[in-house]
């Protein structure tokens, strides 16, 4: 199983394209990781380990449209590989 130690400046789209290959798998790494992260993807914190999800793992497009529409976070536009949601802070 693959991990990644948030740093200072990260978000969850950065590290599902630069981890993942997409972007566009942010609410799939969010997903796995939600107890480690908590219940805002926005307050993503420095020094948390991140698990990455199987290869296979999706959510259904309901799913994922539900994330969007309630993290605030948008997706990522084509092309761009990157979403607007915050990068980490340190929160400790």
């Amino acid at each position: 199983t693959q991990r990644v130690t948030v740093r200072s400046g990260d978000n969850l789209s950065r590290i599902a394209g630069s981890q993942l290959g997409d972007a566009s798998l942010t609410p799939e790494l969010y997903a796995w990781n939600a107890a480690r992260i908590g219940n805002d993807p926005n307050a993503l914190r420095t020094g948390v380990e991140l698990e990455m999800p199987p290869s296979g793992f999706r959510l259904s497009q309901a799913e994922r449209d539900a994330f969007f529409r309630s993290t605030h976070i948008a997706p990522p536009p084509p092309g761009n590989g990157f979403s607007d949601n915050l990068d980490a802070r340190d929160l400790r």
